[in-house]
């Protein structure tokens, strides 16, 4: 939201489109739309990589691979982001709704391994309430009051990321 991309997922559960206007939700047997390199998209994956995901990540500047602190869900990324790798190897992670601890737990796990940058975004009532309030953290912290209180450092470590997205892809 706070970048005003658009966003294509092979998700059809996603709830997206109710909070970014730009959105295209590819089925299993669509055809990946052609995208100029400069256009500003997301690719939400959905957790699978399937035809349209394999395209996506061949075309893609940087590949964010969300991970949150649970045995399965960590030895899966840690197992499947050598084959993303092969199809891209600009890698982030983003250790996802952590809480005390976590963060670190999934940093040090995910460096045994691999040598990519690792984010974190904390466990927070911020991100359940841009899909009831259609706004985005950045909006919800510039409220003010107990929100901006509350939600100012989940507001940082999106910074961070954002920081690190332009950085990178120089948009």
């Amino acid at each position: 939201l706070t970048m005003g991309y658009g966003i294509i997922t092979n998700d059809p559960y996603s709830p997206v489109e109710e909070v970014i206007e730009n959105c295209f939700k590819l089925i299993s047997n669509d055809i990946f739309p052609d995208i100029p390199n400069d256009a500003g998209i997301i690719a939400d994956l959905g957790g699978h990589v399937d035809k349209n995901a394999v395209e996506a990540l061949k075309r893609s500047n940087l590949v964010f691979i969300p991970v949150v602190n649970d045995y399965p869900t960590l030895k899966t990324t840690v197992r499947f982001t050598p084959e993303i790798a092969e199809l891209n190897g600009n890698i982030a992670f983003i250790a996802n709704r952590t809480k005390k601890g976590d963060f670190q737990f999934i940093e040090k796990a995910l460096n045994l391994s691999f040598d990519y940058p690792v984010f974190e975004i904390k466990e927070s009532a911020s991100l359940p309430n841009v899909f009831h309030e259609k706004k985005s953290v950045h909006s919800q912290v510039a409220e003010g009051g107990l929100k901006k209180y509350t939600y100012e450092p989940v507001k940082q470590q999106f910074d961070l990321i954002l920081k690190f997205l332009k950085q990178y892809n120089e948009f």
